[in-house]
């Protein structure tokens, strides 16, 4: 009978569903817009760096590259790479060179409607918006 249990949990264990890629793509734009709007954590992938683009006519795509993700029904822990598509620039508020590469981690939760979305911590007792869980650095 405990040969049978490890069997059956070793089974549920392996058939945890990936987790959708469109759906995790798009909670991390949807993250990456909101830190660049009310900045919650973020500070390298910040306005600047979504939106503060000097001298270029329009603003810059961003391209998610080399997703990977841990299965989990309801929890996962992604690593990808968050590409700047435009020709190198200055940030509008830092006056530093923009990376056109990080790389970056996250903590997603699907959502009990069943979208997924990057978790975020609570906000501090002193105020003020939540944090991401989203941390990014220079490729």
């Amino acid at each position: 009978m405990v040969q049978l249990s490890v069997l059956l949990a070793a089974t549920a264990l392996a058939a945890s569903p990936a987790p959708d890629q469109d759906q995790i793509r798009a909670a991390i734009f949807d993250d990456v817009q909101l830190n660049a709007l009310v900045g919650n954590g973020n500070t390298l992938v910040s306005g600047g760096w979504v939106m503060g683009y000097q001298h270029e006519a329009t603003a810059p795509q961003i391209q998610i590259r080399d997703l990977d993700c841990t299965d989990g029904a309801t929890d996962a822990r992604c690593d990808f790479v968050l590409a700047r598509l435009s020709k190198p620039t200055i940030d509008i508020w830092t006056g530093k060179p923009v990376p056109l590469l990080v790389k970056c981690k996250a903590r997603l939760v699907k959502e009990a409607e069943g979208a997924w979305s990057v978790a975020h911590t609570p906000s501090p007792a002193s105020g003020g918006h939540s944090r991401t869980t989203m941390t990014c650095r220079k490729a």
